[in-house]
């Protein structure tokens, strides 16, 4: 399991962030079996223990299928979806949905086709995200880059290959 850093030091994701990301690669799997190749991406809202608090956003990719993606366009996606996910009063640290008086953090799941190693897309994905939670005022957690073979922390962690489940011989 990678390793990121968070506020307290160095720490593994939360399960519930470990079994969203799984899922990720396992719906992608699904998709390119019918031969649908987009990327996506979706931003959850951590609490303060690394766990996904309240719903992701929509794919905030959705909107831009045909435009190319600059870093300007990356950073007004994420501002545009952090505004809507987060409350004033969240990111100023007052109380958040779940009675937590610490500033709010976010993470972003970049679904994408290709290898499981980290590509420059990654980081350009990474700076754009920095720069947007820094507009918005949300303490950036790592994005996570999730592939057909597994997912990895774009800081630079060793990825995670989920493997494959098939069903054994006569099992139904």
């Amino acid at each position: 399991m990678p390793v990121t850093s968070g506020p307290d030091g160095p720490c593994s994701p939360h399960p519930a962030l470990v079994s969203l990301l799984t899922g990720a690669v396992w719906r992608l799997r699904c998709r390119t079996r019918r031969r649908i190749f987009t990327s996506s991406a979706e931003v959850h809202l951590l609490a303060r223990d690394g766990a996904p608090a309240g719903d992701p956003s929509g794919d905030l990719l959705a909107g831009a299928v045909h435009a190319p993606l600059d870093h300007a366009l990356r950073v007004d996606l994420a501002v545009r979806t952090l505004e809507s996910l987060v409350s004033p009063g969240d990111a100023a640290g007052e109380p958040v949905t779940g009675g937590a008086a610490s500033p709010v953090r976010a993470t972003m799941i970049v679904v994408r086709p290709g290898p499981l190693e980290f590509l420059e897309h990654d980081r350009d994905w990474w700076r754009s995200w920095l720069v947007a939670c820094d507009i918005v005022g949300v303490e950036p957690a790592p994005i996570y880059a999730a592939t057909r073979l597994g997912w990895l922390d774009v800081t630079g962690t060793e990825p995670v290959v989920v493997p494959r489940v098939r069903r054994t011989v006569g099992s139904r």
